[in-house]
């Protein structure tokens, strides 16, 4: 009687455990769905502070992955990079996950890594994933895009290119990293000058298939290819379709800023000065696009002669958000110029004396400022 007491109460605990165990699992799973929701509803705080809440209420490692992973993820939409990467160390960490969830974190601090400070380390992480057999596909096409990368700002573009053209052997057509590592290379032939061949190579993709965000760059490429080759006007044609297909104007603004330079190599000043002052009134235009078109504007006036209303444009440079000392000194160098021009002597060279004070002004600069100071 006494031992089928015991096995009754043993039955009963092991039925309360799973019971216990199951109720743990679902509500965690109802947690993370409710972040996860709010995480696609671009609510990145609010699903940030739940993930980190099912942390904790994770019961296998599977779970534990995914918590840490998604507050990782969530970290970085709030641009909290530190943050982002300690969580998907601790993914990695996790006793017990699969060789598919370990490379997929690693892949992910791979595009943290790089986009936050191109660090070298993210060539390093993309070997990790190239050695990972799991992932033959689009992990590894990825890896190789980004060591193509990286070898692209370390300006070894011969290596840059063999990557990339791995890459594409990798990836499934028709994929992210294949369109990618597509863009990749003829940004690699144009920086080696190769133009004929980045043109054969974007003629011989099936550009129907494209997304309008990789095609934007794409035709921006090819666009910066023509303008090289001072083929300015099959330049144009370019950068206004890359113009049309991009969406957000942080994309658009490059192929908006180099149409606007070959419409002023054209000689087309209204159009191009239309085009550079549409770059001032993009909310979300990178700052060095901004106070480069609003040199290129000046310089508009000055090669029209209107030199009251260069002198005024290219003082705006000057104080403008993040100017380089090549952009401040070169517009300084102008204004006093149409100062000149002006008959205005005695303020020009004002502004060229105060242009030979500063520090890291190119030479050329400096040449021709001297000229008008004895």
């Amino acid at each position: 009687m006494g031992g089928i007491m015991i096995k009754k109460t043993i039955t009963l605990l092991f039925t309360c455990s799973m019971i216990f165990t199951a109720s743990a699992s679902e509500y965690w799973q109802a947690v993370f769905n409710d972040a996860t929701s709010l995480y696609n509803g671009k609510r990145y705080q609010e699903a940030y502070t739940l993930f980190k809440s099912t942390v904790s209420k994770a019961t296998s490692p599977t779970e534990k992955y995914k918590s840490y992973m998604s507050c990782a993820h969530s970290a970085y939409a709030l641009k909290k990079h530190t943050e982002s990467l300690r969580y998907i160390d601790r993914a990695i960490a996790v006793k017990g996950i699969s060789d598919d969830q370990e490379t997929r974190a690693y892949y992910y601090k791979l595009i943290v890594t790089y986009n936050v400070n191109k660090q070298d380390n993210a060539e390093a992480i993309a070997e990790i994933i190239a050695k990972n057999k799991p992932f033959c596909g689009s992990l590894l096409g990825a890896s190789m895009y980004f060591s193509s990368y990286d070898a692209y700002l370390k300006k070894d573009y011969e290596k840059a290119l063999k990557l990339a053209d791995v890459g594409i052997e990798l990836s499934k057509p028709n994929t992210t990293y294949y369109y990618l590592n597509t863009i990749q290379q003829v940004r690699c032939l144009r920086k080696m000058r190769k133009f004929n061949e980045a043109f054969k190579l974007a003629e011989d993709s099936d550009l129907k298939e494209w997304p309008c965000r990789y095609l934007g760059e794409l035709f921006y490429e090819i666009g910066y290819c023509c303008y090289l080759k001072k083929d300015f006007t099959r330049a144009l044609k370019f950068f206004k379709r890359s113009e049309a297909i991009h969406e957000c104007d942080f994309r658009k603004t490059k192929a908006v800023y180099f149409g606007a330079l070959s419409r002023k190599e054209l000689k087309k000043y209204p159009e191009a000065e239309k085009s550079f002052r549409a770059i001032l009134d993009m909310a979300d235009s990178p700052k060095r696009y901004k106070y480069r078109a609003q040199f290129h504007i000046a310089d508009i006036y000055f090669i029209l002669q209107n030199y009251e209303s260069a002198v005024t444009e290219f003082a705006k440079v000057v104080p403008m958000e993040c100017v380089t000392i090549y952009w401040k000194s070169r517009s300084m160098l102008m204004q006093g110029e149409a100062l000149w021009a002006l008959g205005k002597e005695k303020e020009a060279k004002a502004i060229f004396a105060s242009l030979l004070k500063m520090e890291g002004v190119p030479a050329w600069i400096t040449r021709e400022a001297k000229k008008h100071v004895k």
